[in-house]
């Protein structure tokens, strides 16, 4: 990841690599709509956003949120979903609404927030089976409340390349974890308690496609139809080293941008919201796939469009100065 970091690649290229490899590998056009999120980026990142703008539309977002969990929990309209679907829905509305949490906000806010989360946390925790999901909602919260210590980490040098390489090293780890003795006395508490294996067989899934990687090093085997359950496992499976080189550029340029911009509240709110999902898909896949989930690339574009926002009212500020 860190050599990935270093090549200098064309955007515009790395999204090519992501149509051209599942086309070369599979004879398959998937990677055509995935790349479909490129463009959902764009179009949010040259919209005006305002204060007013995320607040508004987090609480309608929240909304919508809490009422699908809510159906989902109470009737069968949902029946055709799973509780992964359902979870990640769930996660990614409340993250969504989370941006407004970041950065001074009143009591009243604050309160209104740990209101929503504690709903959310209900809700997910009763209805779904992802226990990866209400962690993030304390993570977030955490995060939120030490905003000002969330924002000097997120100022270090090397904080882009350290959090865009955590679903990597996660994968990595979780791999590796199994040969440990230890791991035998772990699995068998998450048996007992849980009713199933401690990584759910997700350490067996990541330790096929490290083994596969190897038949097809540079370009993968193009096919999405894998739930890997990690974006990056699903990267270097479906696109190859190649393709998840050219990946990482794909979100490492917008995400370095904004943190550039992260002493405006709702760009270090939506960095914070996306990077929480980003790291949450180290154990589910939303976020890479045929048919990703919008969300995620949504909040991505709004903290884009929040950084155009701020410039355009800055150059302005310093044009009127001048006359």
């Amino acid at each position: 990841c860190r050599f990935a970091s270093k090549i200098p690649l064309n955007p515009i290229g790395c999204g090519f690599e992501v149509i051209i490899i599942p086309f070369i590998s599979a004879n398959s056009w998937d990677g055509f709509t995935y790349l479909l999120m490129i463009p959902l980026v764009y179009c949010f990142s040259q919209q005006k956003i305002s204060q007013f703008d995320i607040y508004s539309s987090g609480y309608i977002v929240a909304g919508l949120g809490i009422c699908t969990l809510y159906v989902y929990s109470k009737t069968d309209i949902l029946a055709g979903w799973n509780d992964n679907q359902i979870g990640m829905i769930g996660l990614f509305s409340y993250l969504y609404y989370a941006i407004s949490l970041f950065g001074k906000i009143s009591f009243r806010k604050m309160s209104i927030g740990v209101t929503i989360s504690i709903i959310y946390m209900i809700l997910l925790t009763q209805n779904t089976e992802s226990r990866s999901i209400a962690i993030f909602i304390i993570i977030a919260l955490i995060m939120a409340y030490f905003g000002e210590i969330t924002r000097k980490i997120t100022d270090k040098k090397r904080f882009v390349f350290i959090a865009l390489s955590v679903p990597l090293l996660v994968a990595v780890a979780i791999v590796l974890f199994p040969q440990l003795e230890i791991f035998q006395a772990f699995n068998k508490w998450s048996e007992q308690n849980y009713g199933k294996s401690a990584f759910n067989g997700r350490d067996e899934l990541w330790m096929y496609t490290f083994q596969n990687l190897s038949k097809n090093y540079y370009l993968g085997d193009g096919k999405f139809l894998i739930n890997h359950h990690n974006s990056a496992i699903a990267a270097l499976g479906v696109f190859g080293v190649i393709g998840y080189i050219c990946w990482y550029k794909l979100l490492a340029i917008p995400v370095r941008k904004m943190t550039y911009y992260i002493y405006d509240d709702i760009v270090f709110g939506c960095l914070m919201a996306f990077l929480l999902i980003f790291w949450q898909q180290s154990f589910d896949l939303g976020f890479i796939s045929a048919s990703p989930n919008m969300i995620p690339y949504v909040i991505l574009g709004v903290g884009l469009g929040r950084v155009k926002t701020i410039s355009i009212y800055a150059k302005n500020k310093y044009n009127n100065t001048r006359i």
